[in-house]
This record gives structure tokens, sequence and C-alpha cells, in this order.
């Protein structure tokens, strides 16, 4: 017998914030969901501090909260559309609401904040451990985005290995070489960028590692007077950044370090094609978007050899020990200086962003959405069953 669609309520707050992987993360899985007629989409937005202009006008339900604090929104605003709106399903990522109506799944990229809580505000790492470990434990199903992350969220929450579900992210069609040398010249000079570069793209805030890629830059500057390439860093001020100012200070090659903030996302993929090099020497990742994007656009990277980054640069990249300086200096200079390594890694590179897909995550994740809501149809129908057998 035919049922009428799921409501399916989507957390979507992410999209219009410029917060990086979180909001690239959800724009890309509900542009490729299922769109059949199985599921009735409700994406909870907030305009006091989003844009979701992407999905006005569509048939898609939007949903406003009116408040930003999620000391209001979690324990109160969120539970009463919930049952407002009969949702049959909740999406959100890291931190469900504190009641809900209807099972939960959760997308839960990584759980740096139980491994390095000084890369937090001591408020934000508190909030974090007991939400997100409250939300692991009643959520119907937990995806995430490397098997790294999957493997550390069964190791330090005992998470059931059949709850968790991995679903790579993948990169946008834009994230292609430029060869066009006129809108090369044109983003440099946008941004103030005279001559090579070596790039780096992530949030200002302790875990992108940015005072030690500045102190291994110093170090290539100081041991290679011949390599005169600027440090060119994307990202905008996340948190706890004074370090990376710090740094900076006295800095002797301060005019060649550029912190253009905030780019939009249609000046990426030129800043990667134009770069030497892209270096992402980051503490810790659940997946690490910006090594996939740089290797998509053509661009040799080096990048960490800890969390999930080894996994997802798929033998595509040169390897470095985050908290070794000289080891990040000596991966870009290997990049600078060797052409044939600098071609074998930008070939490797090119093949390795093609092995991951938006298409195949949303599919996947509308799978996830299916599967919970077939468990607990099959329980509803079992419980007469077994209340009848009790008498």
């Amino acid at each position: 017998m035919e049922h009428s669609p799921y409501r399916i309520g989507i957390d979507a707050q992410a999209i219009g914030t410029n917060f990086s992987g979180n909001e690239v993360y959800i724009k890309n899985v509900i542009k490729n969901l299922d769109r059949g007629s199985r599921f009735d989409y409700h994406l909870f937005v907030n305009k006091n501090f989003n844009y979701a202009g992407d999905f006005t006008g569509t048939d898609w339900k939007l949903l406003e909260f009116k408040t930003r604090s999620p000391f209001i929104r979690l324990p109160f605003e969120f539970p009463g559309l919930i049952r407002r709106e009969k949702l049959d399903l909740l999406h959100v990522q890291y931190t469900a609401p504190y009641f809900a109506d209807c099972p939960i799944v959760s997308t839960i990229h990584d759980i740096s904040f139980e491994h390095y809580p000084e890369f937090f505000t001591k408020k934000e790492a508190s909030l974090l451990k007991v939400g997100i470990r409250k939300t692991a434990k009643e959520a119907a199903k937990i995806i995430t985005v490397s098997e790294y992350s999957k493997q550390d969220m069964i190791d330090t929450y005992g998470v059931p290995a059949e709850k968790i579900v991995v679903t790579y992210n993948s990169i946008d069609e834009a994230f292609r070489a430029v060869p066009d040398p006129a809108r090369l010249a044109a983003i440099r000079g946008k941004y103030g960028i005279e001559g090579d570069y070596v790039l780096a793209v992530g949030n200002l805030q302790p875990r992108k590692n940015i005072p030690r890629l500045l102190e291994a830059y110093k170090r290539i500057r100081l041991e290679n007077p011949d390599i005169r390439a600027k440090l060119v860093v994307v990202g905008r001020k996340a948190w706890m950044f004074d370090g990376i100012f710090q740094t900076l200070t006295d800095f002797p090659y301060l005019k060649d370090v550029i912190l253009t903030d905030y780019v939009p996302q249609e000046d990426l993929p030129l800043l990667y094609s134009a770069a030497e090099v892209f270096v992402y020497p980051s503490i810790f990742e659940g997946f690490g978007l910006p090594v996939l994007e740089s290797m998509a656009c053509g661009t040799p990277v080096v990048t960490s050899n800890t969390s999930c980054l080894p996994e997802i640069a798929g033998g595509a990249a040169v390897l470095v020990n985050p908290l070794d300086e000289d080891e990040i200096a000596a991966g870009i200079v290997k990049l600078l200086r060797d052409p044939k390594a600098r071609q074998d890694y930008m070939a490797r590179g090119l093949a390795r962003s093609q092995d991951f897909s938006w298409e195949a995550t949303g599919r996947a994740t509308s799978e996830v959405y299916a599967s919970v809501l077939e468990e607990r149809r099959a329980r509803r129908a079992s419980k007469p069953k077994a209340q009848a057998a009790a008498h």
C-alpha cells in the first residue's frame, strides 16, 4: 500500500555562514538528495545569519528559526518546530535538539574537540563534548565523512560500527584547472599577489596550524635565497587566531605573506590554479576538502600525515608531520624545486580527485534516511503483534 511521503527535516543553518566545510557539505548533500516521491523535505534556516537563496523559489519548504542562540534553539525552538511540522526524521550536523519526536540522523564530521580541547574555548569544548556525545548515543544513525572518523567514534564513544555510515565529501564542478592566463592574472591583481606563491586555505583557527606554516615559510626563505614565492593564506577569522598574528609580529618576510580573509567561492578555483604549491598542514581533520579542491585544479599538494588526511590524499600528496616545521618546509621545497615530482603529484592528484562524487554522497544519504524510516516502520508494525501475544 502506498503511503504519503516521509517528512524529512534538514538543519541547513550552515548555508550562508561562510563557514567552509560544514556549509559546502550540507549545500551539496541537499542538492543531490533523492527527489523522488518518497520524501518531502523541510529545510531549517536562520535569516539572522544565513542565506538560503539557492533553495528559495523551489519546492523545498523553508522553516525559519527566530533565534541565533543555541541555548534557546536546541532545547525549545527546534523541538517545537519538529512537533509542529510532524517530521518523520531530522538530519542535523553535529548536535541534535535536546528533545525530538522523530529519529535523528547526525553528520558528525570529526571529534577533534575530544583530542585537542585546547583548540577551542573552554566553553565551546565542554558544550561540544556534552552535546555531541549525547547526539552520538541517541541518533538512529551517524553519518561521517571518512573511515578515520568512523573508527575514531567507535574507539572514543563506543558507538557500534553498524550505526555509522561513511559518505565521503566531494568537490564542486567549478574546481577545475583554469588555463586562461588573463583570468589568472586578474585574480593575482585582485588579491595583490605578485609572482609565484604557495597557497594555504582554511579558516583561521588553531587546528589549521598556520603559525607552524609561517615558521616553515620563514625557514624556506632563510635557507633558500633564490626562492621568492609569496605565502597566500585564504580564510576568515574563526576563533583563537591570535597566535597567527603574534607569529607575524617582527616577521622578516611580512611583505610576502598575504592574508586574504574570506574569499568568494568562485575565486577559489582561480587561486588554486595560479598557485605553485598548495599546503594544508592541519593537525586534525574529518575530511580535508581543500586537499581535493587543489588536486582537481591541477596544483600539487603538501598535507599532514595525521588523522584522515592520508586516507583522503590516497598517495597523491606529499605527506609531512604537521608538528615539524622542517618537514613542512622540506615538502614545500621539494615541489617547488623538483619538476618531475611536481608533474607526478599533479597527475596523481587530478586522478585522485575523480574518485569522489557529491551525487554518490547525496544518494547514500537518502538511503540512510530510508533505512532509518523502514526500521522504524517495521518496529511499529511488530508492536501490535507483540502486545497481542502478551495478552
